[in-house]
């Protein structure tokens, strides 16, 4: 998964609802998974298995569960939005992208379709 977009992460903890800990002017560019991100993406971390990747991934900026890490063990380089679900965070921050790159778009109807049952 790679979604495109331009947002601090002080703009992103907003819109997922969820805790800032590190810089809130770091922008993030996309969304990846955490065994392939780069600096600028932002990442998540929902399940065990996928810690091992916080230290060693290059993501700016990772969204993680409440209680998953102690404060003290997060590397200050990045930024962490702690989210009470970090699934439903990922979905929120996803439709909200989705909602601001269709608001240009015109939905019509051309006069002549027609539209079967």
């Amino acid at each position: 998964m790679n979604a495109n977009i331009d947002l601090t992460v002080k703009d992103i903890a907003k819109i997922v609802g969820g805790d800032l800990i590190g810089n809130k002017d770091i922008i993030v560019k996309k969304i990846s998974r955490i065994e392939n991100c780069m600096a600028n993406d932002l990442t998540f971390v929902f399940k065990n298995e996928y810690i091992k990747y916080i230290d060693s991934c290059k993501a700016s900026c990772i969204l993680i569960p409440e209680g998953f890490l102690q404060v003290h063990n997060l590397n200050s380089k990045k930024a962490f939005i702690i989210c009470k679900n970090v699934q439903l965070a990922l979905l929120t921050l996803l439709s909200f992208v989705v909602e601001s790159k269709n608001k240009g778009i015109k939905k019509i109807i051309h006069k002549t379709a027609i539209i079967d049952d």
